[in-house]
């Protein structure tokens, strides 16, 4: 009988658990609209078929992305839409470009940006509570930077900045608000922010992976870069742009943008939409499939009685 019971026990706690974390795993985002300063070298709306370019002799100032209008190449996704259902664990997208000869290639996959509001802990008469509140706003749901090489070796530090590669981009666009009873210095901006990417890499939604690109020769002046962009169950869904870009003497030269559609669907879909539109009838049923859960296997497994040895 103890045995049925921390079973049952253990079901009424963990079936709650096992639908929060389905229908709460993908928090709805704060959008803080699209504007094409957003992405580095993006065009408003949503992104389609772009072409690479050669920078211009007159494009300004290093580090300033090319045009994407000229002849030539393409950047292809494999699927160009990933859907999340009841049993997703992660996805696989193949990516397939074509830059000049003779580049290095960089890859950045942006979603769409959100605010998100964390609670800052701090001790209070010797017990650690939440003290404040940090919002940060401008920051990307999913971000992924994949490499030919060491963006140490591609470019300089500002080049690659201005580029969007690395967290560097992401910590100087990200917007950080705290309560007023918070000291805001310039330090503690720097520290907020550092954390809140480092939060974001631990979820698996912030990724650098340098050296994941494969670059090989595709004849009549330009090469083949080949990847693989991983999208992890955590990831909302929206639509996320991918940016394909070549690096030639540690300068852009190139550049091809595609979008990539990410979406729920079936149970999870569902279940997130309950959640967030309807949370009190989530809880109830919640509760009810963990009733139910526990007189289940109080049916399958009875007591035998608690018979007395002899």
């Amino acid at each position: 009988m103890a045995v049925t019971k921390k079973i049952a026990l253990f079901l009424c706690l963990a079936c709650p658990a096992a639908w929060l974390s389905i229908g709460l795993a993908f928090p709805a985002p704060v959008l803080s609209g699209d504007r094409a300063d957003d992405v580095p070298g993006a065009t408003p709306g949503t992104a389609t078929r772009n072409e690479l370019a050669p920078k211009s002799p007159g494009a300004g100032r290093a580090g300033a992305l090319p045009s994407s209008s000229a002849l030539g190449a393409s950047l292809r996704l494999d699927p160009e839409a990933v859907a999340m259902d009841l049993f997703y664990n992660e996805g696989h997208v193949t990516v397939e470009g074509i830059l000049p000869t003779g580049t290095d290639a960089a890859l950045i996959v942006r979603g769409q940006e959100e605010e998100v509001a964390m609670g800052m802990k701090g001790k209070r008469l010797n017990l650690w509570m939440t003290v404040g509140t940090a919002t940060f706003a401008r920051a990307p749901v999913f971000y992924r930077c994949l490499t030919s090489k060491p963006i140490a070796e591609m470019t300089a530090p500002g080049v690659a900045l201005d580029a969007g590669l690395g967290y560097e981009r992401l910590e100087r666009d990200m917007v950080l608000h705290l309560d007023e009873k918070v000291a805001k210095t310039a330090d503690a901006e720097r520290d907020w922010k550092a954390e809140f990417v480092k939060y974001k890499q631990e979820t698996g939604l912030y990724a650098i992976e340098e050296g994941a690109l494969r670059v090989s020769g595709a004849g009549q002046g330009t090469e083949k870069v080949r990847g693989e962009i991983r999208i992890p169950a955590r990831a909302p869904g929206g639509a996320y742009q991918v940016m394909l870009i070549g690096f030639k003497n540690g300068v852009p030269v190139a550049r091809a943008t595609r979008s990539l559609s990410v979406s729920l669907v079936g149970t999870v879909a569902f279940l997130r939409k309950l959640a967030m539109e309807h949370g009190w009838l989530y809880g109830i049923m919640a509760v009810l499939v963990a009733l139910a859960s526990g007189l289940g296997v109080g049916a399958i497994m009875p007591s035998k009685g608690g018979r007395s040895r002899k």
